[in-house]
């Protein structure tokens, strides 16, 4: 059976589609990718943490090295909120080396590591049918591809989750992510000296803020090039408030996501009151952004990876909070593992025991952060009981390779 397995298909083009496909292709395997985007993609997400073994991993495995495209702080720097007292009073510091990517800069950076002509968009995956050891996929277009293999990696509202795993739904944290990306040479020199090199936390109430510099246009790292990834996380009641939050200016219900521009004005209008009257004024001027953007918190619990020959990774198979910065490099893992498992099924190994043993390793993993994520959110966001500087909060790095 292993002999047989050569042309293998990937849906979805992000970070999880993208570490997957050149996994399997430095291991030998042909390998597609499928994007539903109809170009390639730009501008979507924001910034991400660089865990160390992830940078270790995207060289050693990938042979990417992000240093050039990623900005470095040397501080992790909480400032008091507003009703605490005026001005930027630093109530807290440590030293804490991070490193950051944007989300477009990794995005570029594995594109390049992948061959243009396999990597196909404005193809939307609609169904999949396994039949005699291979499989069919079936895209809006019309067109058809068999395979021998496919990984899903099409994110956490992954319609192929949808119909293999139906029960796996997402589940509201109870909060959303105000978010902006703000250029540095548009701040005043006294903010910019609040914020040099540090992430920036700010905890006014149930709620947190986190700012931190990421790549500018063209990957720029210099300061005064970079922007700020500010993101203020808040709770939202599930139902009507939700809802109406997530209505765009059109009156279109936007569940996952408004982007710039997107959000009604009278929700921008009570954002800005909020952040005048409980943000110290460094924070409070990156958030004088034009125009914010917002994206529910989502919980996808981990419960299954593989069914037969059709496997889900990344967000598609579990989706983890972003306060454990574990996402991107989970990722990683798995598609690097899967490599490794898929090798062995070439060179004889049975392919069901095999993908098992993949799978429980990295369900194992993402329960851990599915875990962990909770735990930071809850104590932030609902008992108040977050401690500057706890390592049981901060600290969360990804296990090392098996």
């Amino acid at each position: 059976m292993g002999q047989d397995l050569k042309d293998i298909i990937v849906v979805g083009g992000s970070h999880a589609g993208l570490f997957s496909a050149i996994a399997l292709q430095q291991a030998g395997f042909s390998v597609r990718i499928f994007e539903r985007s109809p170009e390639l993609l730009s501008g979507y997400g924001a910034g991400i943490r660089v865990q160390p073994r992830m940078a270790e991993m995207l060289w050693k495995d990938a042979g990417i090295d992000l240093a050039a495209a990623s900005t470095r702080t040397r501080f992790d720097r909480h400032l008091a909120p507003r009703d605490a007292g005026p001005g930027n009073r630093v109530i807290f510091e440590q030293e804490e080396d991070g490193q950051f990517a944007s989300w477009g800069s990794l995005y570029r950076a594995l594109l390049a590591k992948m061959p243009r002509e396999r990597y196909h968009c404005g193809e939307t995956c609609i169904d999949t049918r396994e039949r005699d050891g291979r499989v069919e996929v079936c895209f809006a277009s019309g067109r058809v591809e068999t395979c021998d293999l496919v990984v899903h990696a099409d994110g956490i509202t992954s319609s192929a989750r949808a119909r293999l795993n139906p029960k796996a739904g997402m589940m509201y944290s109870g909060y959303v992510a105000w978010r902006g990306l703000v250029p540095e040479n548009i701040l005043s020199a006294e903010t910019l000296a609040v914020l040099a090199e540090a992430r920036i936390f700010v905890i006014p109430g149930l709620s947190h803020v986190i700012l931190y510099p990421v790549p500018g246009e063209g990957d720029a790292v210099g300061v005064g090039e970079r922007r700020v990834n500010a993101i203020w996380y808040r709770n939202v009641a599930e139902g009507a408030e939700l809802d109406d939050l997530m209505t765009d200016r059109d009156g279109v219900h936007r569940p996952t996501s408004l982007k710039e521009g997107a959000l009604q004005a009278r929700h921008v209008e009570a954002f800005r009151r909020d952040v005048r009257a409980q943000l110290p004024p460094a924070v409070a001027e990156v958030f004088s952004i034009p125009e914010p953007f917002v994206t529910p918190i989502y919980d996808v619990e981990p419960s299954r990876m593989a069914f037969g020959r059709q496997l889900l990774v990344g967000d598609a198979a579990a989706g983890t909070r972003p306060h454990v910065s574990a996402s991107t490099a989970r990722g990683m893992r798995a598609a690097w593992g899967l490599a490794k498992t898929l090798t062995q099924v070439r060179e004889g190994a049975r392919l069901e025991a095999r993908l098992g043993e993949w799978e429980r390793e990295h369900l194992e993993i993402a329960w851990d952060f599915t875990r962990r994520g909770r735990m930071i959110g809850r104590r932030l966001q609902v008992d108040g009981t977050f401690v500057p500087g706890d390592p049981e909060l901060t600290q969360i790095t990804m296990p090392a390779q098996g």
